[in-house]
């Protein structure tokens, strides 16, 4: 069985949370913003949000985590980038 390498990581609930209170765009990168700041990994995130992907249940929400996995991944906006 593969061992989850960011065990513990509250980044996936925060995220989830945030997404079913229905943050917007700005509100959600602010929190990734949070995220770099307190030292957190690209890879972390990324993580968390693919996990968070798996279990959204409707397209609206799984839109937007796949918009913070492009900004994660470098795939925005120059002004948009933090990794």
């Amino acid at each position: 069985m593969k061992q989850d390498p960011y065990p513990g990581s509250g980044i996936q609930q925060e995220l989830a949370s945030q997404i079913s209170a229905g943050a917007d765009s700005i509100q959600l990168h602010g929190l990734l913003s949070q995220y770099k700041r307190r030292g957190s990994a690209a890879e972390e995130v990324e993580h968390a949000l693919e996990q968070l992907r798996s279990s959204v249940t409707s397209e609206s929400d799984e839109d937007r985590v796949l918009e913070l996995l492009d900004v994660v991944r470098g795939f925005c906006s120059p002004h948009l980038k933090l990794w």
